[in-house]
Formats: structure tokens, sequence, C-alpha cells
């Protein structure tokens, strides 16, 4: 996987405690319902953008609590405690993933003054910057709500005037592939990653970026 520079991957190119406690899980077992609620209403028809955002949302809040649930469960049935979790985490990013993909964000309007909304894709990708420069990883659900998230504010700005595409490509398109590589290689986040490729793909072409449509043809090839 190549990224839009020159980076390139391997692969391709007490009492009161206890009460403390028992409020803690009640909690927990509160903002998993939560979560597992809004999912099942996204999936009943084809959810919308702030739909899949606020699931998104709501499993990066109840999946750690959730996952050592799991973990300390499986520590008492002698099992595997770090694969269950993973597995629970995989599970739950797969299906956000295939609730995000088929989205229509050149359905988005914005909804802001043009101004506001490029300082805020702006100040995003700073923060996408500092990640990447810094190497710092978020869980997987996490990094999906943060693209998600992402994806809305681009078609915003895109969407406001004629070279609103350009310009919210060519702000976040090398984050966005430094994280997709990063994701490739090292996460082995791999769907994810292919997810982020191909739409980069798209807007290379929408914008007739020469160079970064040879680059994302060669990451789409990876495969998912």
């Amino acid at each position: 996987v190549d990224s839009s520079v020159d980076s390139s991957v391997d692969s391709a190119h007490s009492d009161s405690s206890v009460d403390s406690a028992h409020s803690d899980s009640h909690d927990d077992e509160n903002i998993l319902v939560r979560a597992l609620r809004l999912h099942a209403e996204a999936r009943r028809r084809a959810p919308s953008l702030q739909q899949t955002i606020d699931v998104a949302a709501a499993w990066a809040v109840t999946l750690p609590p959730t996952a050592e649930a799991a973990r300390r469960r499986a520590r008492e049935l002698r099992l595997n405690d770090d694969a269950v979790a993973a597995d629970l985490e995989h599970t739950v990013q797969q299906a956000l993933i295939a609730m995000a993909e088929p989205l229509d964000f050149a359905g988005v309007a914005a909804t802001t003054l043009p101004e506001p909304l490029v300082q805020a894709l702006e100040t995003t990708n700073a923060a996408w910057r500092a990640r990447v420069d810094g190497a710092l990883d978020l869980a997987a659900v996490d990094e999906l709500h943060e693209w998600v998230a992402l994806l809305a504010l681009v078609e915003g700005v895109a969407r406001t005037g004629v070279d609103g595409r350009y310009v919210a490509y060519e702000t976040i398109q090398w984050c966005v592939c430094e994280r997709a590589v990063r994701l490739w290689n090292i996460r082995c986040e791999h769907r994810l990653a292919n997810a982020m490729f191909r739409w980069l793909l798209n807007e290379a072409e929408r914008v007739a970026d020469t160079r970064g449509v040879e680059t994302q043809l060669a990451n789409v090839k990876c495969g998912p």
C-alpha cells in the first residue's frame, strides 16, 4: 500500500466500593443497551449519515467496558481473554463498516457558511496530522467514528462552491492516506483502510489528481 507522498507499505508497495462497583456495572449496562438500541434501529432500514455517526459514537463509548467485561468472564472460564475481546471488537467494527460503506455522502448538504466549514475541516485535519505524526492509534471503532465524521465535514466543504471539493480534497488527502497506510500495515485493519483508499481514489478522479489516482489504484488493488 502506498501513501500519497513517499510512504509505502511492506505488504504492497470496601462497602462503598461495592456500591460503586454496582453503580459502574449498571452504567456500563445502560450504555450497552443504548448502543444496541441505536444499532438495531439503524439496521431496520438504510441508515442515514447521522444515524451511522450516532451508532459509531455509542459503540465508541460502550465497547471498552464491554470488552473488559468479556475479558473477565473469559478468564473465569479459563479462555483466552484477549482473543475473546478482540473477536468482540472485530465483530462490532465490521458491522459498522458495513453500515457506513453504502452511505451517499454526496447527498449531504452544507448547513453552515463556507468559511466556518473550511476552518472546521482545517482544525480536524490538524488533529489527524498530529495523530499521524505521533503514530497515535485509536480503538478500531473510534477510528471508524472519526472517519465517518470527517467524511461528513468534507462533503459539507465540497458543496460550498465550485472549488469546494478540490479544497476539501487537498486539505485532507495526505493525512487520510497516511492514516489508511498505517491502518493497513501496522494495525491490519484492512477493510477500513481499503474503504479509505477507495474514497481517496474516487475523490482523486473527481479533482483530476493523476498521481493520486495512480497511488490509490495500487492501494485499492491490495484488497479489503
